[in-house]
């Protein structure tokens, strides 16, 4: 379940809020998480960046949505990716990122 919400986009804390919802042992839990959020060396994407990454393609926002969005659309698209439980950082991140660095998080954490 662990490694099919980061896939689909969501942030560590949201993945672990559904799996307590599963009535998951916290013991479980912390383990399915690091073994799919865990960032093995410094070269490695961080598997939050790839999940917001993700979740903004799906949701067409920032280097796949429209070109040139005014500030009121933009404070909407950060807000769709806090709704997901991204940080502001990793948020404001993805959505400043050209095509082509965006499309490298999601081939590189893909792994």
């Amino acid at each position: 379940l662990a490694n099919s919400y980061k896939r689909k986009g969501l942030a560590k804390a949201i993945a672990r809020q559904k799996l307590r919802q599963k009535k998951l042992s916290t013991q479980h839990i912390d383990q399915a998480l690091e073994e799919n959020y865990k960032q093995d060396d410094a070269t490695m994407i961080d598997p939050n960046l790839f999940a917001a990454a993700r979740a903004a393609k799906q949701k067409r926002l920032g280097p796949w949505g429209p070109e040139n969005i005014d500030y009121p659309t933009l404070q909407k698209q950060l807000a769709k990716l806090a709704r997901r439980g991204f940080s502001y950082g990793i948020a404001k991140q993805v959505l400043q990122a050209d095509i082509e660095e965006a499309e490298r998080w999601l081939l590189e954490g893909d792994l």
